[in-house]
């Protein structure tokens, strides 16, 4: 996993009141130019990523879409041969939320397509630090754009936040090998109405959601535990979708999430309000060819976290 840098410092490390968790979170602090820091220029985002279509013909997952990858150069000696999927560490205050293993679905078959798991980021009132972040995920973007030309998601105003979305569900194709689906039970799938799709559809991951314990290790826990205004770690990645309708094949880029650590709850946060003086805006940022691998990460916060999304 990759951390945003903001005038050579990491952002973690930037938030007041050590809100960044930085001495748990195992960052390195000295910022150089390999795989784990985010450029602060497009030009140098270009010699650090590059965007390749998807080869792998065993994932019938992600057949035919893109995957941003860091340039070998930036990667260990070991690691050179390989394609490693760029992921992003993001902070902020959590807003409007709904990561749950069916998100927003409705439970009827033709909005299956249409169903996504969402989360926003918002700063909290610490606007340049907030800035810092968007900016890294608009390198990004222009990454692909320039690469493979891609409609994408305006630049969200600072009191919109980061908006971080994931379709639901897989298509199940005629053709390849199966989809690998996550077992659904009647705590995650009431009535078995997404099992009974699974001829169509399927759910092949988990968001996997934590608290950061104060000996720094993760815990799990169930993604409602989860409330508006805590301060939390989130690690994305960039899905960039190849569309193909009436009108022809186009190009979608989201950021979707991967994990989430809460590292400060609402409650923690009035107490360090009370204690340092200083006021968490929470409310008022608006309403609401090789298969690609992941990069074993000196940032895997605090312990484990889970299965990451296995893309291979």
């Amino acid at each position: 996993m990759s951390v945003v840098t903001y005038k050579r410092a990491i952002v973690p490390t930037l938030w007041p009141a050590g809100l960044g968790r930085v001495e748990s979170g195992g960052f390195e602090l000295q910022v150089s130019s390999d795989w784990r820091f985010i450029p602060e220029t497009f030009d140098e985002v270009c010699d650090w990523a590059t965007v390749v279509a998807h080869q792998d013909e065993d994932d019938n997952r992600r057949r035919g879409n893109y995957h941003i990858v860091y340039q070998p150069t930036v990667l260990p000696q070991d690691k050179h041969t390989k394609q490693i999927e760029v992921t992003v560490v993001l902070q902020g205050f959590l807003g409007d939320c709904n990561i749950g293993m069916l998100g927003n679905w409705n439970r009827k078959e033709t909005s299956a397509v249409s169903a996504v798991q969402y989360l926003t980021l918002l700063s909290g009132g610490y606007t340049e630090i907030f800035e810092a972040q968007q900016a890294a995920l608009d390198r990004l973007r222009l990454l692909v754009t320039t690469k493979w030309g891609a409609e994408v998601e305006e630049t969200m105003a600072v009191n919109e936040g980061i908006r971080l979305r994931r379709p639901v569900f897989t298509m199940v194709r005629a053709y390849g090998p199966p989809v690998r689906a996550v077992g659904l039970g009647e705590a995650t799938d009431p009535g078995a109405k997404a099992r009974r799709l699974a001829k169509k559809w399927v759910v092949d991951h988990v968001i996997w959601t934590g608290v950061r314990r104060p000996n720094g290790d993760n815990m799990e826990v169930a993604p409602s535990s989860l409330q508006r205004g805590d301060f939390v770690e989130v690690t994305a990645f960039a899905d960039v979708q190849v569309l193909r309708g009436k009108k022809g094949a186009g190009t979608i880029v989201h950021f979707a999430v991967m994990d989430v650590v809460k590292l400060w709850s609402v409650a923690d946060l009035k107490n360090l309000e009370r204690q340092t003086q200083l006021t968490f805006a929470q409310s008022s940022d608006g309403a609401g060819p090789s298969a690609v691998e992941q990069m074993p990460s000196r940032f895997l916060i605090g312990g484990k976290r889970g299965n990451m999304m296995d893309v291979q």
